[in-house]
């Protein structure tokens, strides 16, 4: 699954999707839509320019007025 990011995201974290973490974001995405919380998964993200950045990630679901899910929030926050 592929969300666009619009050029100001892109700006704030310019990651290359490297093949294992496509791997581990599916792994990620399927534990929400099961129910269960992902909070601060701590991992590393290889910006465009080769610096590598320690990231924590937490997941949130998103419903829709019925209850039913839409959507995934991805919050990236770098740390040190």
């Amino acid at each position: 699954m592929v969300i666009p990011l619009n050029k100001f995201s892109e700006s704030m974290h310019p990651f290359w999707l490297h093949p294992i973490w496509i791997k581990k974001q599916k792994k990620l995405t399927e534990m929400i839509i099961k129910g269960e919380h992902v909070q601060r998964y701590e991992t590393l993200r290889l910006r465009k320019e080769g610096m590598t950045i320690n990231v924590s990630i937490t997941l949130s679901p998103v419903f829709d007025s019925y209850g039913k899910l839409i959507a995934i929030s991805f919050i990236f926050q770098r740390y040190k």
